[in-house]
């Protein structure tokens, strides 16, 4: 029976109005192994959300890769923009943009399939307002 499983994270960002010129991290996570959802393997994710409230004039990157995945999804606990000027990016891992989140979805959700073993999320934000923002509390594969 599966128990966890390292989930790949890392995340680079560059906080242009507040004063952080550049940051990188990187880490492997331990997921707890959830359940199947048919063929997919579903686990609980730490590390992947914004700020709460978010700042201003953000652009963050997120990297989750599962080495072996035909395909990942990311399920978001909330999701909450200020407008449409703030958004989080779903890409492949060859960059290939797959789907822009916008507004709000306090319910949760899950993306839609992306090909591969990695999904690059990129969040990015105006200096209009902000809002709660996002958080990923799981992952799921297709092995």
């Amino acid at each position: 029976m599966k128990s966890s499983w390292q989930f790949w994270m890392l995340s680079l960002g560059l906080l242009v109005g507040g004063g952080l010129v550049s940051a990188t991290q990187a880490s492997a996570q331990e997921s707890v192994f959830v359940g199947m959802d048919g063929d997919w393997e579903v686990y609980d994710l730490l590390g992947v959300e914004s700020d709460h409230s978010y700042a201003h004039k953000s652009s963050i990157w997120w990297e989750v890769a599962h080495y072996g995945a035909r395909a990942i999804k990311l399920h978001f606990k909330k999701f909450e923009m200020a407008d449409a000027g703030d958004t989080v990016t779903l890409y492949d891992g060859q960059q290939v943009s797959i789907q822009t989140f916008k507004g709000k979805n306090p319910n949760g959700f899950w993306s839609p399939e992306v090909p591969g073993e990695r999904v690059l999320l990129y969040f990015t934000t105006n200096s209009f307002s902000s809002a709660y923002g996002f958080q990923v509390d799981q992952v799921s594969i297709l092995r």
